[in-house]
């Protein structure tokens, strides 16, 4: 359960107008976007291409799962994102092969 984990802070925008790049999105993530611009969040975690580029349009710099694994790689967090990148995938987190393949050589994982 999320609500064990004291760190995690469950919190709703204030906002109750929705910038016209959000209207297509999902609650959820229009949910996500709004509380990061009005918290002034330094990045936003989004994996939805849609998603992604509306934050960026909106002037939020945008993370995905993936840069994440490799921004923790990189930190010597983890030694592997390709065990992870697996994991996920059987999770049922699509990533394409091509995506995936860009990352491993990007973390020095590749063939």
């Amino acid at each position: 359960n999320i609500t064990d984990y004291s760190w995690i802070a469950i919190a709703k925008p204030d906002s109750h107008s929705t910038p016209l790049e959000l209207k297509s999105l999902g609650a959820g993530e229009c949910a996500s976007i709004l509380l990061a611009r009005e918290t002034s969040a330094d990045q936003i975690i989004l994996d939805d291409l849609d998603a992604r580029y509306a934050a960026e349009t909106l002037g939020l710099h945008v993370i995905g799962t993936i840069g994440i694994l490799m921004r923790a790689k990189e930190q010597n967090l983890i030694p592997k994102i390709a065990p992870l990148l697996e994991q996920l995938i059987d999770a049922g987190m699509w990533i394409s092969m091509e995506i995936k393949q860009y990352a491993l050589e990007l973390s020095g994982e590749g063939n």
